[in-house]
């Protein structure tokens, strides 16, 4: 039982060994969408995995609503079977596809079942051997959309170096929300897409967000100090300037 909920794991996988080795997954991740998402709002899981970052927020956070972005063959049928035994499918919607910056479809590299955590848009060479499959893509304000608009209070993106793509299909709920983003930047990861490191603070500044490095909220300052962090951690929280005073 995880948060009181019978979650299903891939046979043999890494993230059910990681889990159990630590008591909770990325619990200081965790911690922080249980504080951002706020009660009675959407929160935004982009790259859902089995559901170990959204099964917190439903459990703790009153009334909150949850949609999660999942398209892994890997990962989807343990993360619908949890759903379906969960006591939160009025409050839960799955979405089987990628999330990213247009709709369509697209190539995904699916790494072997214990390693599914690192499956994605691109081969990061981070999991071995990898095999090509064909899947659906949509954006965030697509399915936000589809939804009816509701509040939207934070997204998670973690998606092994797609997050760019993200965002960019992200813009309305954005523009409109200024949710909290909790993010992973990771250089690795990144250069798999030939991304720049710096979009993420040319992103920031566009949208009236402030940088923050996780665990410790460090902030971010400009290209320097980002890559720096980007020694020591993946994970970086973008906060709406107007709340900056409240963090």
């Amino acid at each position: 039982m995880y948060y009181d909920t019978k979650v299903y794991f891939p046979w043999a996988s890494r993230i059910f060994a990681l889990t159990c080795e630590n008591g909770a997954w990325e619990s200081d991740v965790t911690a922080w969408l249980c504080r951002l998402a706020r009660p009675g709002t959407l929160f935004i899981d982009v790259g859902g995995n089995i559901g170990l970052s959204s099964i917190p927020v439903l459990r703790t956070v009153q009334n909150s609503r949850l949609l999660s972005f999942e398209p892994s063959p890997n990962s989807l049928p343990y993360l619908q079977r949890t759903w379906k035994e969960s006591e939160f499918q009025s409050r839960w919607a799955i979405v089987g596809k990628a999330a990213g910056e247009s709709i369509g479809v697209g190539r995904f590299f699916v790494a072997t079942p214990e390693y599914s955590m690192w499956d994605g848009l691109q081969d990061t060479k981070l999991a071995g051997e990898r095999r090509l499959v064909e899947i659906s893509q949509t954006t965030v304000d697509a399915e936000w959309q589809r939804l009816g608009c509701p509040s939207v209070s934070c997204i998670k993106i973690d998606v092994e170096g797609a997050e760019a793509q993200v965002l960019k299909g992200a813009e309305e709920v954005v523009r409109r929300d200024k949710p909290h983003l909790l993010l992973e930047w990771s250089q690795v990861n990144l250069a798999s897409y030939g991304g720049d490191v710096s979009f993420l603070l040319h992103y920031a500044d566009s949208h009236n967000y402030d940088v923050l490095a996780l665990p410790k909220l460090s902030p971010v300052s400009g290209i320097h100090s980002l890559e720096l962090h980007m020694l020591y951690t993946q994970m970086f929280l973008l906060v709406p300037r107007r709340n900056r005073d409240a963090q």
